[in-house]
């Protein structure tokens, strides 16, 4: 599917209009439901094959931010026959107590993948918990971005963000 296709049909599939509220408390009246878009494993297969595309840098596994970045990492660790992550907000309260799951590699580099970017402060977050257990990223993904800040924040820490889709500004 060629690039122009894919960003409609990601349109198409993932905007949906209504009434929403952002966790900050503000307003907006359509909605990137990123779920809509996971229900389609031949979609998902088909962005997760766009940000192949767009890699420049090696890396070691893929690591999914929870929980909408997870089910593209997914695709994308297949597609890449790379090992997969999870990184969550914070630890857990039980079991292994890890922020970070699965096999990490000491001193490997991951693809730090998320569903939408807005303020990248998750994907910071998550490239500090990767670090504490000695692993680097220098290459992020996400299906869409709104705005610049999240480029700017990520270049500020040494990460190059990789998106199949930009938009300026959620209305």
């Amino acid at each position: 599917m060629d690039s122009g296709a894919l960003r409609q049909q990601i349109l198409e599939t993932a905007m949906v209009k209504g009434s929403y509220v952002r966790p900050d408390g503000s307003k907006f009246d359509t909605y990137f439901d990123v779920f809509r878009l996971y229900a389609d494993a031949t979609l998902t297969r088909a962005i997760a094959m766009a940000i192949a595309d767009q890699l420049t840098e090696p890396f070691d596994a893929v690591a999914g931010i929870a929980l909408g970045g997870v089910p593209l990492a997914t695709h994308l660790a297949a597609a890449l026959d790379k090992p997969m992550l999870v990184v969550r907000p914070s630890a857990k309260s039980y079991g292994t107590y890890a922020q970070v799951e699965g096999l990490t590699r000491r001193g490997g580099r991951a693809l730090l993948v998320d569903d939408v970017v807005r303020h990248a402060t998750m994907m910071v977050t998550a490239q500090k918990a990767l670090a504490q257990v000695d692993v680097e990223v220098s290459e992020a993904a996400c299906i869409l971005t709104f705005g610049h800040s999240g480029y700017e924040l990520l270049r500020n820490q040494g990460v190059k963000l990789h998106s199949v889709l930009a938009r300026m500004e959620h209305k």
